[in-house]
């Protein structure tokens, strides 16, 4: 499928080369304020991790905090929980699709953060469908959705993170 295909060429482009800071320094060994994965996966899925750590331009910073990583999983839990209600109610997991928001914004140097935007926008307009009982757009807002968390190695139907909590997830 196009989005299959779409999916691997951004996969493959997928890159961070900016430093990732603890309280405005370098992250390194050296400096002793490095992180172990391992350790946050602890008390963090991999698949939240993930969302933290791709939230960011490829060629920005990413000053990291574990306030910051805790605030990022919270706002994936309710995409997470988006796309949940979107299957209790339609019957069937989303078919992912890219909207033209998304796919630009990634064309776009893959702007990350405007791409995570569109993303934001779907599930306003999928919460405000549910309320409004409109499974129409529903239906389209959770296609975007996962269409999106696809291309960014996030689909939480991905067998991968299909039922790994904290502790588990070592994607």
């Amino acid at each position: 499928s196009s989005s299959s295909a779409a999916s691997d060429v951004y996969k493959r482009q997928w890159l961070h080369n900016a430093w990732v800071t603890a309280s405005g320094e370098k992250m390194s060994k050296s400096l002793g304020n490095s992180l172990q994965v391992h350790e946050l996966l602890k008390t963090t899925r991999g698949i939240e991790l993930r969302w933290y750590l791709g939230s960011a331009h490829y060629r920005s910073m990413l000053e990291f905090s574990h306030e910051a990583l805790a605030e990022s999983a919270t706002a994936f839990r309710r995409i997470e929980s988006f796309l949940q209600r979107s299957v209790e109610i339609l019957g069937a997991q989303p078919t992912p699709v890219l909207s033209q928001a998304f796919t630009d914004a990634m064309n776009d140097d893959l702007a990350v953060p405007t791409a995570l935007a569109s993303i934001s926008e779907a599930l306003r307009a999928g919460n405000s469908a549910i309320t409004a009982g409109d499974t129409a757009v529903i239906e389209s807002s959770a296609n975007e959705i996962r269409g999106a968390l696809e291309i960014l190695g996030c689909d939480p139907f991905d067998p991968a993170f299909a039922s790994a909590s904290a502790g588990e997830d070592l994607t």
